[in-house]
């Protein structure tokens, strides 16, 4: 399964063949030129790189590709969440 996160792509461009009536509620905004403001300190890949990553996971039967390991951190927050939640779970008898 490949986690990407920022990478440098034209995607930015799809709104643009995308059908008229899928347009609806696309997160791409039509007048959106690829350049958004980029989250700060993860550094947007080159799809060639990425691509590169994704094919030496599947060669070593990787379950998980991870392109940006920056995210480790906030991965680290959100888990312990669900594992606090799961911890206070109480199931009705």
């Amino acid at each position: 399964m490949l986690l990407p996160g920022p990478t440098l792509s034209n995607i930015h461009e799809s709104e643009q063949v995308r059908p008229e009536h899928l347009r609806d509620g696309s997160r791409f905004r039509a007048d959106d030129d690829g350049t958004s403001p980029r989250p700060a300190g993860i550094p947007w890949r080159d799809p060639l790189i990425v691509g590169r990553m994704t094919v030496e996971g599947i060669l070593a039967n990787r379950l998980y590709i991870v392109s940006h390991p920056e995210y480790l951190g906030a991965v680290r927050t959100r888990h312990a969440a669900i594992e606090a939640a799961i911890e206070a779970t109480q199931v009705p008898q």
